[in-house]
């Protein structure tokens, strides 16, 4: 048997953005990626907060 499901992700932001049509910030949008990617202490309280706040909500 051959499955035609499309692969569904189970985070919560895919969740957030399927269910409640809502667009949350991402952890890559603030620190950006790959070998210039930010760790959590070296990003600006003004980015960090609304990122943790989305989190801490959801």
């Amino acid at each position: 048997m051959i499955s035609t499901a499309l692969p569904v992700a189970h985070d919560m932001d895919s969740l957030a953005e399927r269910h409640l049509n809502h667009k949350t910030i991402t952890f890559e949008e603030i620190a950006g990626k790959g070998k210039s990617q930010l760790t959590f202490n070296q990003i600006a309280l003004e980015q960090a907060a609304p990122f943790m706040r989305q989190k801490m909500l959801m």
